[in-house]
């Protein structure tokens, strides 16, 4: 019976010991690729820190709207174009739409990646309410000038 305890202790011993190591391996690695132990995730995914991310001041913005439909995008985006034609504006590009299209997704609770309206921007029915590439104001301005 000595013997078997001896071994359990020795055993309890290396898994500690293990545990250590694996501390520090994971401390050391998971620095370097900013990674979470594993506590941390399972903390990180329940319900209760869901709340305090949704709370917090700090740090990056949590984004809680839905994924917007393809209909709406492309509304949102006529929108955009008919608001640069109305103030007498220069319609936005392909790169300034995101821009212009993301507040009036996010007033109807809607969010959109910036790519996904650039693919939808990219029709050709927006496609000929953009400018020419090519084309700026001050060059139509210089033109008329001269």
């Amino acid at each position: 019976m000595g013997i078997a305890v001896t071994c359990a202790g020795e055993s309890i011993g290396m898994m500690k010991r293990l545990l250590i190591l694996f501390g520090r391996y994971w401390a050391e690695i998971g620095n370097r690729l900013a990674i979470k132990p594993p506590q941390q995730i399972v903390e990180a995914n329940s319900p209760a820190s869901d709340v305090a991310r949704a709370t917090q001041a700090a740090g990056s913005p949590v984004n809680l709207f839905k994924q917007a439909p393809r209909a709406t995008v492309q509304e949102a985006i006529k929108a955009a174009y008919d608001t640069a034609d109305a103030a007498g504006g220069k319609p936005p590009n392909i790169k300034e739409l995101p821009a212009a299209v993301l507040p009036l997704l996010e007033q109807k609770g809607y969010s959109a990646s910036a790519r996904y309206i650039q693919e939808l921007g990219n029709a050709p029915a927006f496609k000929v309410r953009r400018r020419s590439p090519g084309k700026t104001l001050s060059s139509e301005r210089r033109a008329r000038q001269t």
